[in-house]
């Protein structure tokens, strides 16, 4: 329990480097969180209700009646519908997608039957989809932007899609990836899009990975943070099939170059080569400027073997580079990577030059441009 009223749930974790001042939690989908004593204000043991629970979910198959199974289970425990409310909430939820004709389940996660139209509906989301808010027992027309109103109510359900999100993530490996994709896809929506990035950043697996990377890229309608998601793969060295779907329709070339572009001024080399390699086969102009920049940059070389710096990518020559001083010292590397990708864009081989580069974007770009709108 932490003094600000928030409340963690998890293991403890021995730390041996910090232990008076640190306390260190391993949560249920592997995150390790790391808080300064002084802002807890209490640790509480799980009882054995919570622990049973634990037992069960990690035994349960995810199927339809395992999920109604406990949900009564939950039901019966003492408080348990209070206790397990949001637990609860989670398995007739996907109980529901395992038998979607299920009425009683539909009603009590307050669902709708139109009958006009033949469909059940969450009557939250359809009233504030018509403009509406909750006054009381009722709904009443908003006098709010109906977007930002949407906007709260997702916020508002956050909590409840990423324990859906934890659900699906624990039981990846238990399923095919065709399926695990299959799942999360059914389960997430574009508001989740920012905690599967989040969690993409910090993710090791690389299958799961390489599941997050497919439902960046099945994200309907394009979102900044889908784009962002690929480019992120991209350089993580998943260049095939990340390149693949920034080149698909619908996904914004120059905005992901410009993602891209960011890491042109990165202090690692193997990165401006990547990057450099990515933007030339997207083909854009608005990164050339950027791109110019990068054709010499200076990095700091560390003596060993450590002091490798790859720079190999695509059909890139990059090259690598290996010193044995033994002081670290600042080096200039001329990235081959960004000069094909210039090659490839301007159609101009200027070698080295950055002046050249510039010069020429500012006669066939900047200055028609402006004509252009005068």
């Amino acid at each position: 329990l932490l003094r600000s009223g928030e409340i963690i749930r998890g293991s403890l974790v021995p730390d041996e480097t910090d232990r008076e001042t640190v306390l260190s939690i391993r949560t249920a989908d592997g995150m390790q969180l790391k808080f300064a004593k002084r802002l807890v204000s209490k640790i509480k043991p799980l009882d054995n209700v919570g622990q049973r629970y634990n037992e069960l979910l990690a035994k349960m198959t995810d199927d339809g009646k395992s999920h109604g199974d406990m949900v009564t289970w939950c039901e019966e425990q003492e408080s348990g519908r209070l206790r397990f409310k949001r637990q609860i909430q989670f398995h007739r939820q996907r109980l529901l997608k395992h038998d979607p004709d299920d009425k009683s389940t539909r009603k009590k996660l307050g669902y709708t039957y139109l009958k006009d139209e033949s469909r059940w509906v969450l009557e939250n989301q359809y009233w504030i989809s018509k403009g509406y808010v909750r006054k009381g027992t009722g709904w009443v027309p908003s006098l709010n932007n109906p977007e930002a109103t949407d906007k709260n109510a997702a916020q508002t359900n956050q909590p409840n899609r990423r324990l859906q999100f934890n659900f699906w993530k624990r039981n990846l490996h238990r399923s095919s990836r065709g399926q695990a994709i299959a799942d999360l896809l059914q389960i997430t929506d574009l508001t989740l899009l920012p905690v599967l990035y989040e969690e993409y950043s910090e993710e090791k697996d690389p299958d799961v990975r390489n599941v997050y990377m497919e439902v960046f890229a099945s994200a309907r309608p394009v979102s900044a943070i889908a784009i962002q998601g690929l480019v992120a793969a991209v350089i993580d060295h998943q260049s095939e099939p990340a390149l693949d779907y920034l080149k698909q329709e619908g996904f914004n070339r120059n905005q992901a170059t410009a993602y891209l572009a960011r890491f042109l001024s990165s202090k690692n080399n193997a990165k401006i080569q990547r990057a450099a390699f990515v933007i030339g086969e997207l083909g854009t102009t608005n990164a050339i400027l950027a791109l110019s920049n990068a054709l010499e940059t200076t990095h700091m070389v560390s003596p060993g073997d450590g002091n490798r710096i790859n720079g190999n990518f695509g059909n890139a020559n990059g090259g690598n580079f290996n010193f044995g001083s033994k002081k670290a010292e600042s080096r200039v590397f001329k990235n081959e990577a960004v000069l094909e990708a210039l090659k490839k864009i301007t159609g101009q081989d200027f070698g080295f030059s950055k002046q050249a580069y510039d010069k020429w974007y500012v006669e066939n770009h900047t200055l028609q441009d402006f004509r252009a709108r005068r």
